[in-house]
């Protein structure tokens, strides 16, 4: 399954379209902010997000094979990436960070990888979540790809011990 620009609208538009109804699926079209900075402009969001998408393609592509040691890390590290992109680039009014840790679930099922749950419901989940987030912002994505790699380790050690 590839991960397209209508697929990111209809997974927001199906989990969200009872508490947003009148834009729920549809690209924002109003300047916003989010976490104490300017969204980048609303007319640029069909292009970057399909850019975004293409982009994700290719760095699935380019993953080492599933059998090798560093493919875990390596997804991580995507993970990381396309979680930071995504909510950067904003494409909806609200609820950006949800659909950008469910596309992270539905990127894992298509790797043949059990689903994770990233903690950010919590005001201290919530808070190491944004600062991993602000760390992407400044180039640094170690803190958020730690947590992604934390998440996809627990769930992972897990699925050992249930499936042993």
């Amino acid at each position: 399954m590839t991960i397209t620009p209508q697929l990111i609208c209809k997974l927001h538009g199906v989990s969200f379209g009872w508490i947003f109804p009148k834009w729920a699926g549809k690209y924002r079209t109003i300047q916003v902010s989010f976490s104490g900075k300017v969204a980048l402009p609303y007319y640029q969001i069909p292009e970057l997000v399909t850019n975004c998408c293409k982009d994700l393609e290719e760095r699935i592509e380019q993953l080492p094979d599933p059998d090798r040691e560093e493919f875990i890390v390596e997804v991580g590290k995507l993970l990381a990436w396309f979680q930071h992109r995504f909510v950067v680039i904003h494409p909806f009014q609200d609820y950006n960070g949800r659909i950008a840790r469910m596309l992270t679930v539905l990127i894992l099922l298509t790797r043949n990888l059990p689903p994770i749950e990233i903690k950010a419901e919590s005001p201290t989940d919530r808070k190491r979540y944004i600062t991993a987030m602000q760390d992407a912002d400044a180039g640094n994505y170690s803190t958020l790809e730690g947590l992604i790699g934390h998440a996809l380790g627990e769930t992972l050690e897990q699925f050992r011990r249930e499936h042993v």
